[in-house]
């Protein structure tokens, strides 16, 4: 099985989605157990997803400790 050995924090983008609306993008990367690496992006929104899919991790349930560092700006949706 592969898996991530590590991730660094490229560089920030800003991009268009639709016609007007600007999102800012992450740009990482990523480095895998077979010696491979891969840039990846991710929305600032992806972010807030990840706390939504790992809520014990995010601290949302009562007796985890939080190991999700803290967010500046949740996206009001």
């Amino acid at each position: 099985m592969i898996y991530v050995t590590g991730a660094e924090l490229d560089s920030i983008k800003e991009r268009l989605v639709g016609s007007k609306k600007k999102q800012y993008a992450f740009v990482f990367c990523v480095d895998w157990s077979d010696g491979s690496s891969c840039d990846i992006w991710r929305s600032y929104n992806d972010f807030f997803e990840l706390l939504d899919s790992f809520p014990e991790e995010a601290g949302s349930v009562r007796g985890f400790a939080r190991i999700i560092p803290y967010l500046p700006g949740a996206a009001e949706t």
